[in-house]
């Protein structure tokens, strides 16, 4: 294309291929789909390093989408946990399909959301002492779960830290539910009613 045909299709509003939408769509969805199939080959077992044990191996031999691969699902694991680690590629192929449909805002309100989550159950499955031994908390809430959690726990203590993580976890769910929740304000104003009337 000669630089006046660029120059009209400029003019014209017209943008080059390289920068539609569609590639960054297809582009978005094709990395998305590689970490999934990377997920699938798992790690070793980095949580011990909560422990101490930092001789590894970290990254487990033999992983499907070869040793690129087999980082990116260690540095997922890591950073993610073991539960939200399969969101980030999810969280790819969503807004690929955003890009390819016209929509890539679409999923700005839902990640929005999941963020907090994220960070709350992460810190909540990571906490010392709780439901889950330290290296399995970590495994399946991450280093920055694991990170949070022993944060709270030192400013806070450990009740302090339990009262916090389970209002902050409440919160975070009652935000993510919000849009199917319409009728939950008037039901407890009706339930307060019926209390009030019967007492």
């Amino acid at each position: 294309m000669s630089g006046r045909s660029r120059k009209k299709a400029r003019a014209g509003g017209g943008r080059p291929w390289y920068e539609s939408g569609w590639l960054s769509g297809l582009l978005l969805v094709a990395v998305g789909a590689y970490l999934g199939v990377a997920l699938s080959g798992g790690t070793g077992p980095w949580w011990g390093i909560v422990a101490g044990d930092t001789d590894g191996p970290w990254l487990r031999p033999g992983n499907p989408g070869g040793p690129v691969g087999a980082a990116g699902s260690l540095a997922l694991h890591l950073v993610f946990g073991g539960i939200w680690c399969w969101g980030f590629p999810l969280l790819l192929v969503a807004l690929g399909l955003g890009f390819l449909a016209g929509r890539p805002a679409v999923v700005r309100p839902w990640l929005l959301r999941a963020l907090p989550l994220w960070l709350v159950t992460g810190a909540f499955l990571a906490q010392p002492r709780g439901l889950l031994p330290e290296p399995a908390g970590a495994a399946l809430g991450g280093i920055v779960g694991f990170t949070l959690a022993q944060g709270f726990a030192q400013l806070f203590g450990l009740t302090g830290m339990r009262i916090f993580l389970g209002v902050f976890l409440l919160v975070a769910v009652i935000a993510v539910l919000r849009p199917w929740l319409g009728w939950l304000p008037g039901f407890v104003a009706g339930l307060g009613r019926a209390l009030a009337a019967a007492g």
